[in-house]
């Protein structure tokens, strides 16, 4: 690899051999551990990134060591400790039964969550933020705020119009799952099909990535 190539993955803290591995092996455990070996004194930022990692592996305990280190909504915190940290924090409750409290970070921070996750650096991670916004709202009950941001999700991957938009679906196969509409069924059944049916993935785990999706969608 070139040096030029060498500095520039390194700039964008990565490097040639954490890509290959995310290519063949997707997000697993052992990239998980490659990427925060790869870090050798992490920002508090990319603490927050390393724990939203843990958490998409499941390893929560170590998820939550990582978020209590740093000091997210701290007066001195910057706006991104703040966007991603709550972001983060929100989505580990999810996972470890703490609704309640998740429900409380996004209502306290939902004005600047609205403007952090609309800017132009930042703007990538927001179909993330509204799926979760949606999760939380509906298990609430709130129909109307879950589906506001579920059409946010959907303007999002309106504006890639090739990339494979399955997202927003799953997050609409949740939404009706926590409302107790009957209709999830049949919503997830095409959307289990439409994931299994497409034929443009470019890596061979990101079909079983997208049906577990899915699946944790509807548990």
């Amino acid at each position: 690899m070139g040096i030029l190539k060498k500095i520039l993955y390194k700039l964008a803290g990565t490097s040639e051999e954490l890509q290959q591995l995310y290519a063949e092996k997707g997000p697993c455990n052992e990239y998980v551990d490659a990427c925060i070996a790869f870090q050798k004194n992490p920002s508090p930022f990319d603490t927050i990134l390393n724990a939203d990692l843990l958490i998409s592996v499941e390893r929560y305990d170590e998820a939550e060591e990582l978020l209590d280190s740093v000091k997210i909504n701290s007066v001195f915190s910057d706006d991104d400790i703040k966007g991603m940290g709550n972001f983060v924090l929100m989505n580990l409750y999810i996972h470890t039964g703490r609704r309640e409290a998740a429900g409380e970070l996004l209502r306290k921070h939902a004005k600047f969550h609205d403007i952090y996750f609309q800017s132009p650096v930042r703007k990538r991670y927001a179909p993330c933020y509204y799926d979760l916004a949606a999760d939380i709202l509906s298990y609430e009950g709130n129909e109307n705020a879950a589906m506001s941001f579920l059409a946010r999700m959907q303007e999002c991957e309106r504006q890639k119009p090739n990339q494979f938009a399955v997202l927003s679906r799953i997050t609409y196969v949740r939404i009706l799952r926590h409302l107790g509409k009957e209709e999830w069924r049949e919503e997830y059944a095409a959307v289990k099909s439409y994931i299994e049916d497409y034929t443009g993935y470019t890596k061979l785990w990101q079909k079983e990535y997208n049906l577990k999706l899915l699946e944790e969608a509807v548990r």
